[in-house]
Formats: C-alpha cells, structure tokens, sequence
C-alpha cells in the first residue's frame, strides 16, 4: 500500500521526464491541474510525483508509461483503477479518473464532495475577510487614538478588540472543523458503523 495510515486514502501517481525544461514542466503542469475543482478534488487523494527515470524497466512501465506524463489512479489497496498518458491528462478526463478512484474508497460521488469543500472555501474566505475587515478597524481606531486620545475612542477600541478576538476564534472554530465537515464517509468506516448498530 502506499499510505501508512490505517485508513489509507485512493491514490494518484503523476509519472514525469525530470529532463523537461522547468518552462515547459510548468505549462503541463498548468495545462493538467489548472482547474480549481481538480485542485479541490485530489484533497481526497494521496498524492505523489514520481521521475520516470526511477522507475525499472518492468511490466507495469512497460504497461503504463508509455507516454509521459503520465497519471496512475490506485484504489486504498494500491491496485491500479485507472490510468492516463500524454496529451490525454487533461483535467476532465482526470477528474473522470479520479471519480472511478474516489468510489473504491468512499461513498457517495466525487463531483458531490468537490461542491462540499467548494463550499467550504466560500465561507472560510468569507470569515477570513471578517477578520481582516475587524483587524483594520482595530488598526484605524488605534491610529485615531494616537493622534488624540478621548474616552469614547478609547471605549471604541476595546470594542472592536473584542469584537477581533470572537473574529479570530470563529476563524479558529471555522478551520478545527474542516475535516469533520468536508472529509467524505470511507466505505470500510460506513460498514463498521453499519454493523455496530446491528
């Protein structure tokens, strides 16, 4: 396998030519990854980088990589589900790819839990800017101070303090929950749960 968690994750394994010039390494790379959604969804994914010079001349090179790039999507057992090369590695047909991984090891739909996080990043951009709209009003009513310091700034400024601190707790509170609300039901906790309410 290769996770060494206890529940490993779905993998995917890019495949490159370490002699690719860095330009061109960057624009495939683009031209594969460069969808926010692909991004969100290998989340659910371990996910490794392999030279394919390190790789020995073997049936499974001689099988999968052909054409280079070339991506591997292998269930939690570390058997291969899938694979694309070349030109073919575009994020469509990845994502496809990685929808046919994602079901070895979870229940429900990739394309159902790409739009969980989505929506997940949404907020905690949104909570985010709070704090930073809370930091800036901390910051003003201190300069205020500074130049001419008054009772009622003064009471001001403590507000918006207090006002920052529940902002960043929410923040901290926001992200401690990521996981628990983003991370999708693996099959083998679903059946254990399934058979301790039997």
């Amino acid at each position: 396998m290769l996770s060494d968690t206890e529940n490993p994750k779905p993998a995917v394994v890019l495949f490159f030519d370490p002699s690719v010039d860095d330009e061109t390494a960057k624009e495939l790379n683009k031209q594969m990854f460069g969808d926010d959604k692909l991004v969100a969804a290998t989340r659910f994914f371990s996910c490794y980088r392999i030279a394919i010079n390190d790789v020995p001349e073997n049936e499974f090179k001689k099988k999968y990589l052909k054409s280079i790039p070339a991506l591997i999507f292998m269930g939690r057992d570390g058997q291969v589900i899938g694979e694309i090369a070349g030109k073919r590695a575009q994020p469509r047909t990845i994502t496809t790819r990685l929808g046919k991984a994602y079901k070895s090891a979870y229940k429900g739909s990739l394309k159902r839990q790409i739009g969980v996080f989505m929506d997940y990043l949404g907020k905690l951009e949104k909570v985010e800017d709070n704090v930073d709209v809370v930091k800036a009003k901390v910051k003003m009513l201190r300069d205020q101070l500074g130049r001419r310091e008054t009772t009622r700034k003064q009471k001001k400024l403590a507000e918006a303090e207090q006002e920052l601190v529940k902002a960043q707790e929410a923040l901290k509170s926001f992200k401690a929950k990521r996981d628990e609300e983003t991370m999708p039901v693996s099959k083998h906790a679903a059946k254990e749960a399934i058979a301790k309410a039997k």
